[in-house]
């Protein structure tokens, strides 16, 4: 075998070490989130039927503080659990907690007003109001975060909302 085939054959081990080392490429990065993502309106859907469902089947007398409150002690079910996977999560200081409580405080109500909006309307209509969350979440990052978007990411969005 020749020096210059050896050379290559070298060059070439170490490009390949040098790929794996780098893998996943922020290309499979990107395509791994975007399925992800792909999973959150999917379950929300669910989670939405679901919830019509209950309402108007089990829940015609009663009032929506029984699921509210059903879904807080499922909450305390997870608790032990993400506890046992990463206990360092619970490691957070005065401030981070209140963050995190007063964002629990939000999410509750968000959660009460999107089923007293069930219990009166149907599914397919009341969810396709959570499809104005990404202009919210424009606003608030913008005044509060700081962020900007380009041109591109808001069309993107923009189509995304109008299409759905």
């Amino acid at each position: 075998m020749g020096t210059s085939k050896l050379q290559t054959l070298t060059k070439n081990l170490e490009m390949s070490r040098e790929a794996y080392r780098r893998w996943p490429t922020e290309e499979m990065r990107l395509k791994s989130w975007f399925f992800i993502a792909l999973w959150a309106p999917f379950l929300l859907a669910c989670a939405n039927h679901n919830d019509k469902f209950l309402l108007s089947r089990y829940l015609k007398e009663k009032h929506i503080g029984s699921i509210v409150i059903f879904s807080a002690l499922l909450s305390g079910v997870a608790i032990p659990i993400v506890f046992f996977i990463q206990p360092a999560v619970y490691d957070v200081n005065l401030l981070q907690g209140s963050a995190v409580v007063a964002t629990g405080m939000l999410s509750v109500f968000a959660v009460v007003c999107y089923l007293y909006a069930l219990d009166t309307d149907e599914a397919s209509f009341v969810t396709s109001f959570y499809q104005t969350v990404p202009i919210f979440a424009y606003f608030l990052g913008y005044f509060i975060l700081g962020e900007t978007i380009k041109l591109v990411q808001g069309l993107g969005s923009f189509f995304t909302r109008e299409c759905v």
